[in-house]
């Protein structure tokens, strides 16, 4: 200490208090947001996540926490005080990201420039092995349909919407009109415009729309991309056999010209665009501009898949 001044030791201090206090702030603005007990039972973390789903909550949630770790990681023996309400905050976050992006917050971290820190204090924070038990990333299959369906009639609607939202945000869902009806329903449950049975049921027939896609495409025995090509082609074509095979065809044709980040290179998405048509025009006599359009959506669609 002997080499700084007391001008220089007074600025150090003033700056940890002006952290203190600011993470102080941050703290029970979070605690304010959430307005719970702080309490690791599983209702208590379930009431938590289901605030963070109401509009704009957890959005705001998930910056001020971010914003919390920051502050957080630049104090040492200073933290002790704020540890109790850091972990349990900290444990909110790491489950609303399991329960309704469907993904651990390791996987948002890579975006974090102190993603190593950020990281290392979650790992010390929190049980993750026992949130992943209780909180698995859940399957949408016939056991869990027949599950949840015994459930009371909020628990299902929770569990079942946080296991949709989580395949849309996963990208496991790409069809509009599924993701646009899941979105409707959320806003008309955090508009109260709907009671929660008749939400509920709405939920359930996309669950059952997703699973029996999911048992169709494995039937089929094609890969997801050939599966959502197959849907787009039945959507705009007369449904016959021969469309499984178009729908193979179409994907092995773009994936000998494609690279990862294709999507981003125009005279890549002109050549995909031109074989596609040719494609299209051979097996399909018709009108040109409907042919145009299938050819345009396809592209879009093999942006995603591809």
């Amino acid at each position: 200490m002997a080499i700084y001044d007391e001008a220089d030791i007074a600025g150090v201090a003033y700056d940890v208090d002006e952290i203190k206090e600011e993470l102080k702030g941050k703290i029970e603005e979070a605690l304010r947001l959430l307005d719970l007990p702080i309490s690791y039972d599983r209702e208590t973390i379930e009431a938590a996540i289901v605030k963070l789903e109401e509009k704009d909550v957890g959005e705001h949630f998930k910056k001020l926490y971010r914003e919390i770790r920051n502050l957080y990681r630049l104090l040492i023996e200073e933290r002790l005080e704020f540890k109790e309400k850091f972990d349990w905050l900290t444990e909110i976050y790491y489950v609303y990201h399991r329960r309704v992006k469907g993904m651990d917050p390791e996987v948002e971290q890579k975006k974090d420039r102190f993603m190593e820190e950020a990281l290392k204090f979650i790992h010390e924070t929190i049980d993750i092995e026992k949130i992943r038990k209780d909180f698995p990333i859940v399957e949408i299959n016939e056991e869990f349909l027949k599950k949840i369906a015994r459930e009371d009639k909020s628990k299902r609607f929770y569990d079942l919407l946080f296991a949709v939202r989580s395949y849309i945000e996963r990208g496991e869902i790409l069809d509009e009109d599924i993701v646009n009806r899941v979105e409707r329903i959320v806003k008309d449950w955090r508009e109260r415009e709907k009671g929660i049975e008749e939400l509920y049921a709405d939920l359930d027939s996309i669950a059952k729309k997703i699973h029996m896609e999911k048992e169709e495409r494995k039937s089929l025995g094609i890969g997801k991309a050939e599966y959502e090509i197959l849907k787009l082609l039945r959507k705009r074509l007369n449904d016959n056999e021969s469309l499984i095979n178009d729908a193979v065809e179409i994907k092995k044709l773009v994936e000998e010209i494609t690279f990862p980040g294709w999507s981003a290179k125009g005279e890549v998405v002109n050549e995909v665009s031109r074989k596609i048509l040719l494609y299209l025009i051979r097996k399909y006599k018709g009108d040109v501009t409907s042919i145009r359009k299938l050819r345009d959506e396809l592209v879009e669609l093999l942006k995603k898949v591809i």
